[in-house]
Parts: C-alpha cells; structure tokens; sequence
C-alpha cells in the first residue's frame, strides 16, 4: 500500500523545521489552509499601512487618543506569530495618539500554557521592546 506525506510545521522558534508523516493511501486526506496561506509577509511598510486603514474599526491612534494607559497583549511560544515585526509600527500609531512609553504595558496571554522566559519574550518581541519596557 502506497502512502502520502504531509509536512506540518514544527519548531518555528527553534529553526522552523518541518515534520513529516506518512498517511496510508486508503486514509481519506483533506488539507484545509487558511485564506492567505500563500500570500507573502507584510513587509514594514505593509505592516504600516494595514494599522492606518484596518478593516471594519478605526486606527489604533484613533482608539487610543486620550486614553491613559494601554495594554498590549501577545501570545505565547505555541504560536509562530512574529510580533517583534509588528510592534514598533503599533507603538508608532499609540505615540501618534499621545501615548507615552511609560503608560503602555506588554502582557504575555499564556492562557494554561507554561510560563515565558526571558529568552521567549526576546524571540516574541525583539531585545529593543524588552530594553525600552518593563
């Protein structure tokens, strides 16, 4: 009997390798991708230009013009998302709104995962953010 092999990204904070399974051929297979799998990453300037014009609520600067504090939170290492791409062009927006450094705070959504390291929180949000907050 012939099989298939399916790769399934793995370890995206520790080389982003791929694993690979073998699925029998009689097994029904159904791969399901989210819209825009394909699509490439966001450059800076895309990343800019998608906070000034987001889909369906106004801009972050919007948002937060005149509010006193801002909470930002993230995800853990469960998820490949690469937020230290994304920050600097949010604090942008939040200092466009009047926003100081000292009244925004990152908080980690860990949910019942385990608790971030330092070294989680430099990969999740870049050594810049963790120099420039607490």
């Amino acid at each position: 009997m012939r099989s298939r092999t399916v790769r399934l990204p793995q370890l995206a904070w520790f080389g982003n390798h791929q694993l690979e399974i073998d699925i029998p051929a009689s097994w029904e297979l159904t791969v399901c991708r989210m819209k825009g799998h394909a699509a490439p990453a966001l450059s800076e300037a895309g990343i800019r230009k998608a906070l000034a014009r987001p889909i369906g609520c106004p801009p972050i600067r919007e948002l937060a013009r005149g509010k006193k504090e801002v909470v930002i939170l993230f995800d853990d290492m469960s998820r490949p998302t690469r937020i230290a791409k994304l920050v600097p062009a949010v604090l942008e927006e939040l200092a466009a709104a009047g926003v100081k450094d000292s009244a925004i705070r990152f908080i980690a959504a860990i949910g019942a995962h385990g608790a971030l390291t330092r070294v989680d929180f430099a990969k999740k949000l870049g050594e810049d953010i963790l120099q420039r907050f607490t």
